[in-house]
């Protein structure tokens, strides 16, 4: 099993490991619905961004009905089924994908094409892990029985009503098509080991360079000094 899994194995069973990354997203969720000012600062204040926090809870009780309803042939059986990785060995893959993808995206100038200008970066990486965790439950989670075409366009669906408003709407549309489809096969190759925090930790580092919010400086200066 190796340290990792041993120790993990100690502090929580492998029966609960699925369904502890949902509910500490859950729970994170309503810590941000309820503290967002505090959190978020001005952020909180711009058009759309409050509400988004609501639709993302909505997202993770829509996984939850899909995991247990009908009770003899749920729509997504695998959601909350025992991963074989321990709970210290899935952050640590999380913390090395987080990594990995957020310099490829970073490097690959992308950046460029969104016209966003960040500011509040803490802020944005925050909000965006509930992002990442909310639509990985509910897209990949939830909707993986459904094929990568029909999860992934209804990903892609509701990327163009996020973006409906902005200049770069068909970028985002398509590369949320795209990315849908990459993350459902992600998600089909891990969900085993690892639940879904190969995917969540995927789709934040993405997100995150997109939006200009990058790891490996601040993870540099941390470990190396200024």
């Amino acid at each position: 099993m190796g340290i990792l899994g041993t120790i993990g194995e100690g502090l929580l069973p492998k029966v609960v490991r699925q369904i502890a990354a949902p509910i500490l997203l859950l729970i994170l969720l309503f810590f941000y619905a309820v503290n967002g000012p505090l959190i978020f600062g001005d952020l909180w204040n711009q058009p759309g961004f409050s509400n988004a926090i609501t639709i993302y809870i909505f997202f993770v009780f829509g996984a939850f009905m899909f995991a247990a309803v009908p009770p003899k042939a749920p729509i997504a059986p695998d959601l909350f089924r025992p991963v074989s990785a321990s709970l210290l060995l899935q952050l640590v893959a999380f913390i090395a994908v987080s990594v990995i993808v957020n310099t490829l995206v970073a490097l690959s100038g992308l950046r460029t094409i969104m016209d966003v200008v960040i500011v509040n970066v803490i802020q944005v990486a925050l909000f965006q892990l509930a992002v990442a965790g909310s639509e990985e439950l509910f897209f990949r989670g939830g909707m993986f029985k459904f094929g990568p075409l029909i999860s992934s366009g209804a990903f892609a669906g509701f990327h163009a009503y996020v973006y409906s408003s902005s200049p770069a709407f068909i970028f985002a549309v398509l590369f949320a098509a795209i990315a849908g489809a990459a993350f459902y096969f992600i998600y089909a190759a891990t969900k085993e080991r690892y639940g879904l925090a190969i995917n969540t930790a995927a789709h934040w580092a993405y997100n995150c360079a997109l939006l200009g919010v990058i790891f490996i400086g601040p993870l540099f200066v941390a470990f190396f000094g200024a």
